[in-house]
């Protein structure tokens, strides 16, 4: 009478070992060892749990971002999908990690980015409100979207709320604020009107900048300076 052998599961602490050895791959650029742990450890799952779960989802992720590293763009963007599907089976389109997972997928869709980051925003006031510190990082890449795209008045409309909720804030790195002034200053040159973007951009020189940037940004402040 022949016998089968039970599936072996991965459990939550070789489950954080796992991850922790993609990322080590990934930062010493064994970008080929990275995906291979990531595929096997798929399968394993998929084997244990079929599909749609979250551990699948947090590997699909890490294997975009191996790809993303080897400029396979396309299939880091797959990934990403597959990983965003599985996120609003399991938890409903109103969940962090879809929050995240859209705006992963944002930074490599560009022609998508902007409608990307605006549902990430409009999912995240949901779940936090409208005075939060991630409303900020959204914004700021809604405002970024829309000056790569030339159009500068939304991009200084994105940047005015951004700037309204960190005067509202106590606990927002002074650089952060110092580098959206800057951000909006350069916007309203563009859109010629250099009195108050030169007041802005002396507003921003005066603020001095910090030594180190807030550990709750997802992504850092980009500067057009």
């Amino acid at each position: 009478m022949s016998s089968t052998t039970p599936i072996q599961k991965i459990t939550l602490q070789e489950f954080r070992v796992i991850e922790e050895l993609v990322v080590e791959n990934i930062n010493n650029r064994r970008y080929l060892v990275a995906a291979k742990i990531c595929k096997n450890t798929i399968d394993e799952l998929e084997r244990e749990r079929g599909h749609n779960d979250p551990k699948v989802a947090r590997m699909l992720h890490l294997l975009a971002n191996v790809y993303r590293h080897q400029n396979r763009f396309k299939c880091a963007a797959s990934a990403l999908e597959d990983s965003l599907q599985i996120l609003e089976k399991v938890f409903g389109k109103c969940h962090s990690s879809v929050i995240v997972t859209l705006n992963s997928l944002a930074e490599l869709k560009s022609t998508e980015a902007k409608f990307l980051w605006s549902r990430a925003l409009q999912l995240d006031r949901k779940i936090s409100g409208e005075v939060d510190f991630n409303s900020v990082n959204h914004l700021d890449n809604l405002a970024y979207s829309a000056w790569r795209a030339g159009e500068y008045e939304e991009a200084a409309s994105h940047y005015e709320k951004a700037l309204s909720i960190c005067d509202g804030a106590s606990d927002i790195n002074p650089e952060i604020i110092r580098k959206m002034k800057r951000n909006l200053a350069s916007c309203y040159f563009q859109l010629g009107k250099p009195k108050h973007a030169s007041r802005l951009y002396q507003q921003s020189q005066c603020q001095g900048s910090s030594d180190e940037m807030m550990t709750r940004r997802r992504s850092p402040m980009r500067s057009y300076q």
